[in-house]
């Protein structure tokens, strides 16, 4: 899975009337510049080999009426990545878009949260689960997943041991319900194969380190 990088970008115009704009720094509009820009950064600053994703989530505007213009707006984004020199490359590249603002002679400020590195898999511990997982439930219930742009808090154990990591299917049979969502559920009678999985890996690495 991905790293996961967070940030927050807060464009600071000259609010004023919107019937008088050349009185003002229109931050919105800069904004626009910026959300557009940011979007080149993949397509066009990153190799089209190299996965990567930058999204801003969100735009908040100080004002919240048709006929101001706001002093200020705040961005907020994710960067995923999967790879070290990707992932800086990518922080390099948001810092570079963001030089622009200046030019429309605003000011700003980037704030970003470094969030969890890549989750990669010990190859060999990886193998065995597979092969554990395929003894007790079955070739035809293990699946191979390619890379996901998700991210998660395990890969910082794996930075400072080897490790794996796997899905465990959980899905309530009504209908699929999403991660991050308020209806979120699981089907818990499952949960046991799981644990199985892990302690019967677990056993074999450990004969097989004898």
């Amino acid at each position: 899975m991905a790293a996961c990088d967070g940030f927050r970008l807060t464009i600071i115009g000259k609010g004023g009337h919107g019937a008088y704009p050349e009185n003002c720094i229109d931050s919105v509009v800069i904004a626009a510049q910026i959300i557009t820009a940011v979007q080149q950064i993949v397509s066009r600053r990153i190799s089209a080999i190299e996965p990567a994703v930058i999204t801003i989530g969100s735009i908040r505007s100080s004002s919240s009426r048709g006929n101001v213009i706001s002093d200020s707006v705040v961005l907020l984004g994710t960067i995923r990545s999967f790879s070290t020199a990707t992932r800086e490359r990518l922080r390099e590249e948001v810092e570079r878009v963001c030089s622009i603002i200046r030019s429309f002679g605003a000011e700003y400020k980037l704030e970003y949260e470094i969030g969890y590195p890549p989750t990669v898999n010990d190859r060999q511990i990886a193998a065995v689960m597979k092969e554990v997982a395929t003894e007790l439930i079955g070739a035809d219930n293990v699946v191979e997943l390619p890379p996901k742009t998700w991210s998660e808090d395990f890969s910082m154990l794996a930075e400072v041991s080897p490790g794996a990591f796997m899905f465990l299917g959980g899905e309530m049979n009504d209908y699929r319900r999403s991660h991050h969502s308020p209806d979120f559920d699981i089907n818990e009678n499952g949960l046991f194969i799981g644990s199985a999985i892990l302690a019967a890996t677990a056993l074999r690495l450990l004969e097989q380190s004898e």
